[in-house]
């Protein structure tokens, strides 16, 4: 039988861990039955194999949220504004990763901000991989050539619906004409050069 004072140690200790991790998954039963007594960061790491994918995952929040609302790891967040052949390329990412996240936000630099015409400073990725640590864009016809070269310059991979191969470039963009040359090649958004080789 547990006695009054063991009693108290025990829920002191694990009150203090709690407040450190309120997004724990494990029970007060996993704690008490642990060899070890882990302190908050543990409950963290976790999910994580190292302090890069951690400090990777600290970086995103909710949309509209503070820095301090996460986003859930290994849930599929669908926006009806987007078609379903763009849900069915995200399902498809999150089929072959261990550890994600989707529809996320984080702060944008100010290159990103001028570009995209955000007005605030955040962008949100339609998916994230915490393991290999990269950004994946999925694109329909919604973004612009220099966009999805800028994005190829920053290491963020886009995966384009209905793509298209450059006959001038040869590089893959959105198919939005019938001669298949890009956006930049015909000049097009004032930008003759191509500004991010």
């Amino acid at each position: 039988m547990v006695s009054r004072r063991q009693k108290n140690v025990r829920t002191t200790k694990f009150t203090k861990i709690s407040k450190q991790s309120r997004n724990s998954i494990f029970t007060y039963n996993h704690y008490l039955n642990s060899n070890n007594v882990p302190n908050g960061y543990y409950f963290k790491m976790k999910k994580f194999k190292s302090k890069e994918q951690l400090k990777n995952y600290r970086r995103f929040h909710i949309p509209g949220c503070g820095n301090l609302m996460s986003v859930k790891t290994n849930v599929i967040s669908i926006n009806k504004h987007n078609s379903r052949e763009h849900e069915g390329k995200k399902l498809d990412l999150a089929w072959d990763s261990q550890l994600f996240i989707t529809e996320a936000a984080r702060s944008a630099s100010e290159e990103e901000v001028k570009i995209f015409n955000l007005k605030k400073k955040t962008k949100i990725v339609d998916f994230v991989d915490l393991i290999s640590m990269k950004e994946f864009e999925i694109i329909h016809k919604h973004e612009t050539d220099i966009q999805i070269q800028f994005y190829r310059k920053t290491g963020v991979i886009p995966i384009i619906i209905n793509p298209m191969t450059c006959v001038k470039c040869n590089l893959i963009y959105p198919e939005r004409n019938k001669k298949h040359i890009c956006q930049i090649c015909r000049g097009e958004n004032g930008k003759k050069e191509n500004k991010y080789e």
